[in-house]
């Protein structure tokens, strides 16, 4: 356990910001589900691992090693929090193929990034890559989240404005007049 909370201080900057530059030395992060998780790869140079998503050169990179709290599908997203054009790979050790990438999320701005991945076991150590498109770097922030769906209309909590009806949702058809916001617009 020191270990680990060596590793993490170390990959800590004076902004508080994770900036580990290498999968061997990612820096360990708490299991399970992160809000506003500061990234800094300003410093950073590429790791020479190329993720499979968007194309281009090696990104300058931070890597991050951790563990979900639950089986299931977990989303790892910059979206619209991170003001250059990140990328995120997911990989279940060092030198393994991807398990996940994107580049570019959909309705992400700045080419910001959402990945979302199926079927991660509790307990099991992954690495997120989180790195710039073409060498981009900057400062940006990360969420990690399960995606669970309640009312099991498709859509998981994260994105569904109310999870225990399966009849609003972002896919459902907006009934004008009637005060509620069937398609969660």
């Amino acid at each position: 356990m020191n270990k680990l909370l060596i590793a993490a201080s170390a990959a800590l900057l004076s902004t508080g910001a994770y900036a580990q530059d290498d999968c061997g030395t990612a820096a360990g992060i708490a299991d399970g589900a992160h809000a506003a998780l500061a990234i800094d790869t300003t410093l950073n140079t590429a790791s020479g691992v190329l993720p499979t998503c968007g194309g281009g050169t090696a990104p300058v990179d931070t890597w991050l090693s951790w563990s979900p709290d639950a089986d299931g599908d977990w989303r790892f997203t910059t979206c619209n929090i991170a003001a250059y054009d990140t990328r995120i790979a997911l990989y279940s050790s060092c030198g393994a193929a991807e398990i996940g990438c994107n580049d570019d999320g959909p309705g992400c701005a700045a080419f910001s990034t959402e990945l979302d991945v199926a079927g991660l076991l509790d307990a099991s150590t992954y690495f997120i890559q989180v790195g710039g498109f073409n060498a981009s770097a900057g400062t940006s922030l990360m969420d990690i989240g399960q995606l669970v769906d309640n009312d099991l209309d498709g859509f998981p909590s994260i994105d569904d404005c109310d999870d225990g009806d399966p009849l609003i949702n972002p896919g459902a058809l907006d009934i004008c007049g009637n005060g509620i916001d069937e398609d969660c617009s």
